[in-house]
């Protein structure tokens, strides 16, 4: 075999390796969320588990995980997470590489997350986002999380909004939209304002600090 020959397979080799690689990574990451990563790599520090349901489902996804014997704890931030310090984290376990599926005949919990939010959020208060809209010059305040719900008033694009409420994460419409609810009453929200078109997408708020 010739040189030329063998370094053709060699390289084809190589190209396919690298395109099952890439085909595994599209696999495991989504619109919207940040990649895969294991607990201990944490590039940025937040907080979870604010309820006894949240805290609950961690410990069934732990126990789960460890009959199956899991190898790896892994867990993946929402984009929204890293753009406006409040939004949401799963985490999930894999066994010789592959992440381990629910099994409804075991009935495990192989799925875990809730709400996230960063520490350098957390202790800060009030947490304070800017509107930065690419639409218009601003955002409109709603009184339901409905593109069509009335109007209750306009935040200009450099409007600072205030939170002292943790998590306040946002919440999907039925039509994918991203909502994020302001000032709290009475444990209701005043309003809601869109963060984002659907998952993904241009996100209308920012951290004062960035």
């Amino acid at each position: 075999m010739t040189i030329l020959k063998q370094f053709a397979i060699a390289t084809l080799s190589i190209g396919m390796s690298f395109f099952s690689v890439a085909i595994a990574i599209a696999q495991e990451t989504d619109p919207g969320w940040q990649p895969w990563r294991q607990v201990e790599d944490l590039p940025v520090q937040f907080h979870s588990g604010f309820s006894n349901l949240e805290n609950g489902r961690w410990l069934e996804f732990e126990a789960a995980c460890k009959e199956r014997e899991a190898t790896s704890t892994w867990y993946r931030l929402s984009d929204l997470t890293l753009k406006i310090g409040m939004g949401h984290v799963e985490y999930r376990c894999k066994k010789e590489g592959q992440f381990l599926k629910y099994d409804e005949r075991q009935d495990s919990f192989l799925e875990s997350g809730g709400d996230a939010v960063l520490d350098q959020v957390w202790g800060e208060e009030p947490h304070c986002l800017v509107v930065k809209s690419d639409v218009g010059s601003g955002l409109r305040l709603r009184k339901e999380r409905r593109i069509n719900a009335p109007i209750l008033g306009n935040l200009p694009n450099g409007s600072r909004l205030y939170f002292s409420t943790f998590p306040n994460s946002p919440s999907t419409d039925e039509t994918g939209r991203q909502w994020l609810s302001l000032e709290w009453v009475n444990q209701e929200p005043v309003g809601f304002v869109s963060v984002s078109e659907k998952v993904g997408t241009y996100v209308n708020l920012a951290m004062c600090d960035v």
